[in-house]
């Protein structure tokens, strides 16, 4: 390695050889690797320093701590973001952004800096880094957008009821550190079961969902009484020679039920019984009744209506 040894020579480390030095007596042993600079600059000499900004010297002698040296062709000072919209000169990080030196920095500059935004409805600063195109062409702050976890986006902040199922054995991440809107399908564990389950996010955070276990288990334990049960007043309508030829009894159908029901109307003006069928959960729902089919054999103006559906 003649000449990395050579172009070592030319750099100093400022903490443990003195400026006046001219060379190292072992470039290899000495010092370790170069960082930031691009492959296509890797045989440039150092001493020109056009291959980036700032190089990342490590000396062995002091390696835990490497320290930055700025390259020759920056100008002191901070950088001169003039040009960009007074927005991005607001969200401009002034102190991660210093290393820039004087440089010019224009709208459409691909180079990636941090960012700063205090629009946080918690407090806390957000600080990410994009380039200065992102955001020229309109980008904006993943963490206001729901796109990176904040305090205030997060399933803990958004749905603390939702902690309480949420799997820390299974799930690589906590509540604190998982966006709430997230689509992702993560681990859950009811505490009361113990019954375990996949599901995403932002549906449970959506409708607030508990156990379907545990919610099965309720649905059952509150199922609607039967019509003989309630003694409900709708059994003065029912059809039971027609109902029971379809196994449908007063006692094996709830208030809710789903089935369709024969039913006779008595309430036809011309003292005509009127056949139908409906819904017993449309019935119990006090929906009101509409003109239905004439008793058969003795033809009337009925009209169908929507929701009733005759025999």
């Amino acid at each position: 390695m003649p000449f990395l040894a050579a172009a070592l020579s030319k750099t100093e480390c400022r903490r443990c050889i003195e400026p006046q030095a001219k060379a190292v007596q072992s470039a290899t042993d000495r010092w370790g690797l170069l960082r930031n600079l691009p492959r296509k600059h890797t045989l440039v000499d150092l001493k020109c320093n056009n291959a980036a900004a700032v190089l990342e010297v490590y000396c062995s002698a002091n390696a835990a701590r490497p320290h930055k040296q700025q390259s020759k062709s920056l100008k002191p000072g901070l950088p001169d973001i003039s040009e960009l919209s007074p927005q991005l000169q607001q969200e401009w990080h002034p102190d991660n952004n210093a290393l820039l030196g004087g440089r010019k920095v224009e709208p459409g500059s691909s180079r990636r800096v941090m960012w700063s935004c205090l629009n946080c409805p918690a407090g806390y600063p957000h600080i990410w880094q994009t380039s200065v195109s992102n955001r020229t062409r309109g980008s904006n702050c993943p963490y206001c957008q729901g796109r990176s976890v904040c305090q205030h986006s997060s399933l803990a902040a958004k749905a603390p009821r939702q902690t309480r199922y949420w799997n820390h054995d299974k799930n690589p991440k906590t509540p604190e550190q998982t966006l709430a809107g997230t689509n992702l399908r993560a681990e859950w564990k009811c505490p009361t079961c113990s019954h375990e389950w996949q599901a995403p996010v932002a549906q449970r955070v959506r409708n607030d969902s508990g156990c379907p276990q545990c919610s099965s288990k309720l649905a059952k334990r509150t199922k609607q009484p039967t019509f003989e049960e309630a003694n409900h007043q709708l059994l003065l309508e029912w059809d039971y020679e027609r109902n029971a030829a379809d196994d449908f009894h007063p006692s094996n159908t709830t208030l809710g039920s789903n089935k369709l029901v024969h039913w006779v109307c008595h309430k036809c003006p011309k003292g005509k019984p009127h056949l139908f069928r409906m819904l017993p959960s449309n019935r119990t729902g006090q929906r009101v009744e509409t003109l239905t089919e004439s008793f058969p054999g003795n033809p009337g103006n009925g009209v169908l209506e929507a929701g009733l559906q005759l025999t």
